[in-house]
């Protein structure tokens, strides 16, 4: 093998290692995962994970998990199974989900997709959501965060939203999904958009989920 040849395969190594690297996830899920099926789709659900976050690491555990069920034609349809992972589960109380959020440095909410969804479907739900909990929408993070919605959820795929500490009130959100990564930072960015999920729910089924996200 000549020379040339070995500096390229090591090159090409080498750039293999940099956008695997780039490519991984700011969330290493950790212990024995429960296998959990719905619309036949098997999700595993990981009782911890730890958030990287640059030089700083933080543990979260999982608080609960349910399936987000919608009104459609009449009949209610599994669109998705999320798992949530916060610092201290026992901080979580039904009567006050935010303020247990709030106490949350780390925050993880794991999406698995039981049916298909386009990223305007994504987007329009989350902002109709966001809207509800007084969040502004048009505010430049959060705005930034809802443009970048493009690309369509495909069932049996999952989406990472992570919250994380920046300085004082601002927050970090990170959104991992299809290869695609998404980062913000902005006051209480992360708390904001988890509001759609254990703040005042959009419709029945999340206020269902709601419940079994703090078992």
């Amino acid at each position: 093998m000549t020379a040339f040849k070995v500096c390229l395969i090591s090159f090409i190594s080498v750039c293999c290692f940099l956008v695997n690297k780039a490519r991984a996830s700011a969330v290493e899920f950790q212990g024995t995962p429960q296998v959990v099926s719905a619309s036949g789709i098997d999700v595993k659900i990981y009782p911890q994970a730890m958030i990287h976050a640059g030089e700083v690491n933080y543990p979260v555990k999982l608080s609960g998990y349910g399936i987000r069920t919608k009104s459609v034609l009449f009949l209610d349809a599994n669109i998705y199974m999320v798992a949530s992972y916060v610092d201290d589960p026992a901080l979580m109380q039904p009567l006050n989900l935010l303020q247990g959020i709030r106490l949350s440095k780390g925050k993880v909410l794991q999406l698995t997709m039981l049916r298909s969804l386009t990223g305007e479907q994504v987007s329009k739900s989350l902002e109709d959501a966001l809207r509800i909990n007084g969040v502004d929408v048009s505010s430049g993070p959060v705005k930034n965060v809802l443009s970048q919605f493009s690309v369509a959820l495909p069932a049996g795929h999952s989406a990472l939203l992570i919250g994380f500490p920046k300085a004082d009130a601002v927050e970090t959100l990170a959104i991992e999904f299809l290869g695609k990564d998404i980062k913000e930072e902005g006051k209480s960015l992360a708390l904001d958009f988890w509001r759609v999920w254990f703040g005042t729910p959009v419709d029945g089924g999340i206020k269902k989920l709601q419940a079994e996200l703090v078992r």
